[in-house]
């Protein structure tokens, strides 16, 4: 029977004492049975003696049994205790690899949501990067348009200067 926490691995050990005692209460019962038959065999012939003698041998034998039982089940509840703490530590461990696990987890989901992040960033710069782009050839483009204006109205300020001086020539001759 697979064994499935700590609590079930106590009531193991709890029944393998229940069971203990039991086998003292039981061995207790058979050394006075041993005793009275011992009592019974005095009074019966040499044969009852022989068997008797036997009966006590019995006994002492059972009682060697028992006490070697006792031994092995107060061993099974040792070994018991120390799987129980085997599987207290076992499950902390496990409680540590479970936080050990959700902390890595929150750091991915961070780490997943800082990069989007950082990718919605890049693109807007890519955007805005592009709009720049667009301005500085918009304002290329109108400062070249502006520099041919200007080329412009400076030749005609120099036409205009030299209609000016013409005019001013002309009008010099006729005055008095």
């Amino acid at each position: 029977m697979p064994v499935t926490s700590g609590d079930e691995v106590g009531q193991m050990a709890a029944a393998a004492e229940a069971t203990r005692v039991s086998m003292r209460d039981v061995l207790g019962q058979v050394g006075q049975a041993s005793s009275s038959v011992a009592a019974a065999s005095e009074e019966l012939s040499t044969t009852s003696a022989q068997l008797g003698a036997n009966a006590e041998s019995a006994s002492r034998q059972l009682s060697t049994v028992t006490e070697d039982i006792s031994h092995r089940v107060e061993q099974i509840q040792v070994d018991t205790q120390a799987s129980v703490a085997a599987i207290s530590q076992i499950s902390g461990i496990i409680a540590r690899i479970n936080d050990t696990q959700s902390t890595i987890a929150s750091a991915v989901e961070e780490q997943t949501a800082t990069t989007n992040e950082m990718g919605r960033n890049v693109h807007e710069a890519s955007s805005e990067s592009t709009a720049i782009t667009a301005n500085i050839v918009e304002v290329n483009r109108t400062s070249s348009e502006s520099t041919h204006a200007a080329a412009a109205t400076a030749q005609a300020a120099s036409g205009l200067a030299e209609r000016a001086a013409q005019l001013q020539s002309l009008v010099g001759r006729f005055v008095l």
